[in-house]
């Protein structure tokens, strides 16, 4: 079964419990297939510079690995442990990634890879709630969704995280760089938001 599907330019990157990422054309035509270790499976991918970034997730324990591969060939580039779940990846610069998730605990973590040194960095501790979604507004500033009804705004530089929107359990963001626009989902409803004020401008209740 399918354990992750993620859209990059004109392709599909599909993760599949039986150990593989497949990759198909925007014709639906495979392209290459990325076999993951044996005893892993892949979840959350994410393709940044010339490498697809791979969450592996141990089949019988709670060990997870971020696993770049170089994505034509399906050879292994380098890997490195996993704090817990990721719930998005996002590629900063050339040499860096973010990595937004939660401990098998339940707090959350953001950890900045080095790509060339293959090592992990904590820009900053962030609350005890648990990340739900993560939205990019450009490489350095990111809207977080938290278990605990808030919604922040991360900068990397300068480094700090500020309540961006309060009252929502958004479970999925997004940003529409053409309006300059969030857009939220919230139990059965949808806002949009304005990015650079954080005023609400719409709402939808999808039970309707």
């Amino acid at each position: 079964y399918f354990t992750n599907v993620y859209n990059y330019g004109d392709a599909v990157y599909v993760s599949l419990y039986k150990g593989f990422v497949n990759y198909y054309n925007h014709l639906g035509v495979l392209q290459s297939s990325v076999t993951i270790a044996a005893g892993y499976y892949p979840v959350k991918t994410c393709v940044w510079g010339n490498y697809l970034c791979v969450e592996e997730k141990n089949i019988s324990s709670l060990q997870r690995n971020l696993v770049l591969y170089y994505p034509q060939s399906g050879v292994g580039y380098e890997q490195n442990t996993l704090p817990g779940p990721v719930v998005a990846m996002y590629g900063m610069d050339n040499s860096h990634l973010f990595v937004f998730g939660n401990t098998d605990s339940g707090s959350a973590y953001l950890q900045l890879y080095n790509i060339a040194g293959n090592t992990f960095y904590s820009p900053l501790m962030l609350h005890a709630a648990k990340i739900l979604s993560v939205a990019q507004v450009n490489a350095q500033t990111y809207i977080i969704g938290f278990s605990n009804g808030s919604v922040y705004l991360y900068t990397y530089n300068p480094n700090s995280i500020v309540p961006y929107i309060n009252g929502i359990t958004a479970s999925h963001i997004q940003y529409d760089s053409i309006e300059n626009r969030i857009i939220a989902a919230s139990v059965n409803y949808v806002y949009q938001y304005n990015f650079t004020s954080a005023a609400l401008l719409h709402s939808a209740n999808m039970q309707d």
